[in-house]
């Protein structure tokens, strides 16, 4: 009896000596599984977060074009001959600076003025009798630049 015991004890202490390395791979895919499932959720919510600040500057950029589009109809309702002269048929591009400031498009495109973030375009075509208001928001993005734009004909009423 003893020497059964002896033995199953010498085949448990066998059985616990090979266990000890598939216990160890055990412990390293469970490691590795944890840290797929971390990584695809950091990859997740770095995504959610990029779309959600996307989402956040194309909402102000938008904006910004709907008050570009106010100022200018508000150029055309303090004078049409005033109005008139900011566009032709060949269309006159203007910065338009988060103050409400008109000023000439310089070599390179309009400062991002607009909390430092955003420029506005506004390009006057005549065609007549109306003026093509064309807004354009811009921002950068990861090195890209973003866009919004928004378009309206204004005409001469009184």
């Amino acid at each position: 009896m003893k020497k059964h015991l002896l033995q199953r004890g010498k085949n448990f202490r066998r059985l616990n000596a090979s266990n000890g390395g598939q216990t160890l791979v055990e412990v390293v895919v469970a490691i590795g599984a944890v840290m797929l499932i971390v990584t695809g959720l950091i990859i997740a919510s770095t995504a959610s977060l990029n779309a959600g600040q996307f989402v956040k500057l194309q909402g102000s950029a938008v904006h910004y074009a709907q008050g570009g589009v106010e100022l200018a109809r508000t150029l055309r309702n303090e004078g049409w001959d005033a109005f008139a002269a900011y566009g032709n048929a060949s269309g006159i591009s203007w910065c338009l600076d988060g103050d409400g400031t008109w000023s000439s498009v310089p070599v390179g495109g309009c400062p991002y003025a607009i909390e430092n973030t955003f420029a506005r375009t506004v390009v006057f075509t005549w065609q007549d009798p109306k003026m093509q208001v064309d807004v354009t928001v811009s921002w950068l993005r990861g090195g890209t630049v973003q866009s919004t734009s928004l378009t309206t004909y204004l005409t001469k009423w009184e």
